[in-house]
């Protein structure tokens, strides 16, 4: 590794020389990128919304695989993620799941194109990891965007759009990258690659790309038999590097024009994820050089070779995009968008970390005489998703802008949760009269219908000033049948039976936009917009035991509602006449109401009331600003700073809140700070050396359920994180080879934690293990080469 450093050092310091003796030549940013998070195509400097976008170049410097990339170079945005499948997306404080429960709908919109993926939050799945490989850009729309997104807009959308056929060029590129990263035993690797062919002249050509990526683990799974797991663990068997990774993704995509201005583009994408382990928890107790987690030892599962955790995540979305130009009214554009997924996820987690709560909860020894028993879940997800949309676009210069259309969306969500004890012994089964290994088997049967129309306006009132207004009209139907049903304990539920629960309502969200475009590359906008979620049905209680002072506790609803956000915002965006300098900045405050809550009471015979209610307001207020500086002809800056703080505005004490409360999850202080290098001459030969440094920085956050708030006694919130990033290569027009690094300093904090034992029944010696938490941590150091070859 010290040598690729010293080749690091001497590729830049020769690569200054060419620089100096070089023409002078007037320093300028690349282009404005054109986005079309307004669903119609227009310059980011142009649109009256915060929107940050990066092109494939871009995703190309970063090293980017998936959306977790964006975390710290995004203002406003944060990310809460355990495992492949698993993240949530907030952006501007707006949250889902976590510190608001589970079983919600989402609260940032994800798309690929114009497909929805956004689905139900659930225990152990969210949005699928998107691959970023050979996309055109990403667009990450901050503030509610209900007029043109729709439902689970309410904190903004995320749009990955991926390069589209071209019918004229035949074209392709490779890529290929091995690195090596700190404490895993073997390489990583990917291997990359995208063809375009023209199949008949500027009427028809087909885009295929690929993506396979393997990610060694780096994280030690420690088999432990006896209560005192501190002590054992250092001579306990391990399985090493546990915690590896591998995703491939295919896309194909066939652009065919029929006649003058008509298009059709079906398209189809497959992702598989894998993971040995349930995601990347290490262990706090065992420190930056030795991480590890902890599992039971699971004699059944040694036995017959069947992995201890897994994750397996599976995605197909079909879409057929068809667009027609309209000579009318200045230029027409009808667009219809149909879309179809299918994802199928499933995993086992080691359930030590519950053990405890199973214990109490069902009549087990709460002092676990009885030994560490290898207790697991398995969760599932099935999702079948069909979208429809038909809208109608301006697309010349008309006074009057408009975008509208229809919109439907049906999904079908199916989740599973069941426990097991399988492996335990059999004496413990017979000591407290266990029928079954099964310890709950829950199901969910979740079908929702939306429909929708929407329309958004823009009248241009001359020197440079316009107004602009939306509404869309969404009604929504569901159904949602549960059951489970407690084997272990002889107890049948309501599984066979499961309880029926219906919701319904009808909302509208509007927009409204004042703005002003100068002749000097000056764009400044007001807006208020209304973004919202769609609520649910509450199961009946089903409690194991008999609440005898239920009385006192309030009564759970039926139903509860959609939570809404309204956004106030002021913007700006400049952009010098010589393409120098480029400053997009906004302030604004989102007033989140009826906020969908987890509200829970515990009983006098410990028994526990729980629902979903609309408990809780909240005012989240922040400044985000974005620039780009061309320091020299060869040499450009680029700065991003977020500050985002939300707080609870009244008292939810059924909830737990209180007014004042910090919500939870949310940097207060996000910047990115980057630098680009790149040579006008050749260094050898046609190589030109370049180079680039990026620091990223992620404030603390809050933890609601295991910090300080949740668990006075011990809990820690989240830590600051701070992530430095470089690249050194040599390029020409068809052929670059780097060297990066990522991660350089090594910065070792929990990105997510969970608790790691529920009570505190592990402690023959005294030990308190509630101080111990399972962490989602960073990958650790990575050195890497990359070749990249296109034609």
């Amino acid at each position: 590794m010290t040598a690729i450093l010293r080749a690091g050092l001497l590729l830049c310091a020769a690569a200054v020389a060419p620089a100096a003796v070089a023409q002078e030549a007037q320093p300028t940013l690349a282009e404005e990128i054109i986005v079309t998070a307004s669903k119609t195509e227009q310059r980011l400097g142009l649109v009256t919304a915060s929107v940050a976008a990066f092109d494939s170049e871009a995703l190309a410097r970063f090293g980017a695989q998936d959306a977790n990339a964006l975390l710290g170079r995004v203002a406003g945005l944060s990310i809460e993620t355990s495992q492949p499948g698993f993240a949530r997306y907030v952006i501007r404080g707006v949250n889902a799941g976590g510190q608001f429960g589970w079983r919600q709908g989402a609260a940032t919109a994800i798309y690929l194109d114009e497909a929805p993926l956004t689905t139900r939050t659930n225990f152990f799945f969210a949005s699928p990891d998107i691959n970023l490989y050979d996309m055109a850009r990403i667009e990450v729309l901050r503030g509610p965007q209900g007029t043109l997104y729709g439902a689970s807009a309410i904190g903004g959308a995320i749009r990955a759009v991926p390069t589209a056929p071209d019918r004229s060029t035949f074209s392709a590129k490779g890529e290929a990258e091995l690195s090596s990263t700190q404490d895993a035993g073997s390489p990583n690797f990917a291997l990359r690659g995208a063809v375009n062919l023209p199949l008949a002249t500027d009427t028809a050509a087909l885009r295929i790309s690929g993506d396979y990526v393997e990610n060694q683990g780096f994280i030690d799974a420690i088999l432990i038999r006896t209560q005192d797991f501190v002590t054992e663990a250092a001579t306990a068997p391990r399985i090493r590097d546990y915690n590896s990774q591998n995703r491939l993704t295919l896309r194909a995509a066939l652009s065919l024009l029929p006649a003058e201005g008509v298009e059709i583009v079906p398209s189809l994408t497959y992702l598989r994820n894998r993971a040995g382990g349930a995601g990347d928890f290490a262990l706090n107790a065992f420190g930056n050089r030795n991480r590890a987690t902890v599992f039971a030892f699971n004699p059944t599962f040694e036995a017959d070779g069947r992995p201890y955790e897994f994750v397996n995540d599976e995605l197909v979305v079909a879409s057929l995009k068809m667009t027609a130009d309209i000579d009318a009214l200045g230029g027409l554009q009808l667009v219809s968008a149909t879309n179809w997924q299918d994802r199928r996820a499933g995993g086992r987690d080691d359930s030590i970390a519950s053990n405890g709560s199973w214990v109490v909860g069902f009549g087990f020894d709460d002092t676990y005489a009885a030994s560490v028993d290898p207790s697991w879940g398995e969760f599932g997800t099935r999702v079948r998703q069909f979208s429809q949309e038909v809208r109608l676009v301006t697309t010349g210069s008309q006074s009057l802008q408009l975008v509208g259309g229809l919109f439907y969306n049906r999904l079908r969500q199916t989740d599973t949760i069941l426990y097991s004890f399988e492996g335990s012994p059999q004496a413990l089964f017979d000591q407290f009269g266990v029928a079954d290994a099964i310890s709950y088997d829950g199901r969910d049967d979740f079908a929702e219908d939306e429909y929708a129309a929407f329309a958004n306006a823009e009248l241009r009132l001359g020197g440079g000033f316009a107004v602009a207004g939306g509404l869309r009209v969404t009604h929504y139907t569901q159904m949602l049948l549960r059951g489970a049903s407690f084997p272990a304990f002889d107890d049948p539920g309501d599984r066979a039976n499961p309880s029926r629960l219906t919701a319904s309502e009808t909302r509208l969200t509007p927009r409204l936009v004042a703005s002003w475009r100068g002749s000097d590359g000056v764009t400044a906008y007001v807006s208020a917009a209304e973004g919202f979620r769609t609520g649910g049905g509450n199961p009946p209680e089903n409690l194991r035991g008999q609440c005898p002072d239920r009385s006192r506790f309030p009564a759970q609803p039926d139903q509860f509602d959609a939570d809404s956000a309204w956004s106030y915002e002021v913007g700006v965006k400049a952009r010098t006449r010589d393409n120098r300098l480029a400053i997009n900045a906004a302030a604004f405050r989102v007033d989140w109401q009826d906020i969908q809550t987890g509200v829970s009471f515990t009983c006098a015979d410990n028994s526990v009331v729980s629902y979903t209610g609309n408990a809780g307001t909240a005012r989240i207020q922040g400044v985000e600003i974005e620039a780009a500086l061309a320091l020299l002809p060869d040499l450009n800056a680029s700065a991003v700073i977020g500050y985002t703080h939300g707080k609870f505005t009244a008292d939810a004490p059924e909830a737990g809140i209180t007014r004042g409360e910090r919500l939870g999850y949310i940097p207060e202080w996000t910047f990115n700070f980057r630098l680009d290098y790149s040579a006008p001459q050749p260094l050898i030969g046609q190589f030109k050396p370049y180079a680039a440094a990026d620091v990223r920085h992620v404030g603390n956050r809050i933890d609601p359920l295991y910090g300080p708030r949740g668990n006075p006694d011990f809990g820690v919130d989240l830590p600051t994180q701070t992530q430095v990033d470089a690249q050194i290569g040599l390029r020409t027009g068809k052929i670059d080879l780097s060297l990066f690094v990522r991660n350089l300093t090594n910065e070792d904090v929990a990105l997510q934690q969970l608790a790691l034992f529920a009570t505190n029944g592990f402690r023959p010696t005294g030990f308190d293990t509630r101080t111990q938490r399972e962490e989602v941590v960073l990958r650790p150091r990575t050195f890497g080469l990359t070749a990249r070859v296109s034609y």
